[in-house]
C-alpha cells in the first residue's frame, strides 16, 4: 500500500484554488494576532480608566476599593488573554506541523 501524501488523496487539485500552500495558517495567525493586539489595547485602556478612578477617588475608601477591584479584574483578564494566546499559538503550531508532514 502506498504512503499517504497530497498526490494520492486528490487534494492536490484543490491547491490551485483560492489558497496556496501555507496561506491558511498565515491568514488565521494574522487574524488571531490582530485580535490579541486589540485585546492588549483594551487592557491598556481599562488599566488607565481604573487608575483614573483611583486618582479621582479623593481618598474615599469605597471609591478606592472599586478602582482597585477594577484594576485587579483587568489584570486577571490580561492573564486569561495571554493564556489563550499561548494555547492558541501552541495548537496552531502543532496543527501546521501535522499538516506539513
Amino acid at each position: 500500500m502506498a504512503a499517504w501524501d497530497i498526490k494520492n488523496t486528490g487534494l492536490d487539485v484543490a491547491r490551485g484554488g483560492i489558497f496556496k500552500e501555507g496561506d491558511l495558517p498565515e491568514l488565521v495567525g494574522g487574524i488571531l494576532n490582530g485580535l490579541f493586539a486589540a485585546l492588549g489595547v483594551v487592557f491598556l485602556v481599562l488599566i488607565v480608566y481604573g487608575g483614573m478612578q483611583w486618582l479621582l477617588s479623593e481618598g474615599q475608601e469605597k471609591k478606592v476599593k472599586e478602582a482597585r477591584g477594577f484594576i485587579f479584574h483587568s489584570v486577571i483578564g490580561l492573564v486569561l488573554v495571554l493564556a489563550a494566546f499561548a494555547i492558541t499559538n501552541f495548537v496552531i503550531q502543532k496543527l501546521t506541523e501535522q499538516t506539513i508532514q
